[in-house]
């Protein structure tokens, strides 16, 4: 909740390109564009933005509902549902 209450003009960790999980995410994406798996109309950059929203969206969700979300499941359906519209 507190990292949510902070500004977006700051940096913050939540937001780092430089995070683990968001260098796992670039390099996988990079190497689903060379594999032919993804769109070619979408940079490597926007489409792992997408999926890190994905993830963000579905965990501000979980705050928000609370034990009537299961953030698992959600993260799972949501992804994977982007991930479909960006497959070639």
């Amino acid at each position: 909740m507190s990292a949510l209450s902070l500004t977006i003009e700051q940096d913050h960790y939540l937001s780092d390109p430089n995070r683990n999980l968001y260098r796992i995410i670039h390099f996988l994406v990079k190497e689903g564009i060379q594999a032919g798996e993804f769109r070619n109309d979408l940079t490597d950059e926007a489409i792992s933005m997408l999926i890190t929203r994905c993830m963000r969206g579905t965990i501000y969700d979980w705050i928000i509902f609370g034990h009537r979300l299961d953030p698992v499941v959600e993260i799972r359906k949501f992804t994977s549902t982007v991930l479909d519209g960006l497959k070639v």
